[in-house]
């Protein structure tokens, strides 16, 4: 699991900023999984063998795990957060809209 989360205040003052991250978050994952040059670079960074990089890229970080244009599990999330009551109730669409804010693709 990979959440990236950002303050509401910082979100609607900076909001080119978290485009720009997304854009950079996008170009990099693409990197990682799409061009031979990304298991290199990674393996470099990790201080690791490229066998290993590559071996931990796709045994442990597979690239549905790491897309990060798709948010899955809330359903799960919101009755642990009932049963546990972190919430007395599911959240609407309108808060679940306000809470989950991905920048679109090409902005």
């Amino acid at each position: 699991m990979r959440v990236h989360i950002a303050n509401a205040a910082a979100l609607a003052q900076r909001k080119d900023v978290f485009e720009r991250f997304m854009r950079a978050y996008r170009e990099s994952y693409d990197f990682l999984y799409s061009n031979p040059d990304g298991i290199k670079h990674y393996a470099q960074y990790g201080k690791v063998s490229e066998t290993l990089a590559a071996r931990i890229r796709d045994e442990f970080l597979p690239r549905p795990a790491l897309q990060p244009d798709r948010v899955s599990g809330i359903d799960a999330i919101t009755a642990d957060a009932i049963t546990y009551k972190v919430l007395t109730a599911p959240l609407t669409a309108g808060e679940l809209a306000a809470l989950i804010q991905i920048p679109p693709p090409g902005q």
